[in-house]
């Protein structure tokens, strides 16, 4: 009797988490996303100077590290 409910709970956890991977695949690839994962993609090649903000309590600032 417990082979069985093992077994189910295998089942379920699969199918679980292929849907979760269906609806993950979805998401990525829904025409809504475009234009957000484009601009994610071309920021390695934009080339404004942003420098990185400090966390307080860091030393220095970060035009003194750039030197």
């Amino acid at each position: 009797m417990s082979e069985i409910i093992l077994m189910s709970l295998r089942a379920a956890v699969t199918l679980s988490l292929f849907a979760l991977f269906v609806a993950l695949i979805f998401w990525a690839w829904s025409p809504k996303r475009h234009k957000e994962f484009v601009e994610a993609a071309n920021l390695v090649f934009d080339e404004t100077d942003r420098a990185p903000e400090r966390v307080a309590g860091e030393r220095g600032s970060a035009k003194q590290d750039l030197r």
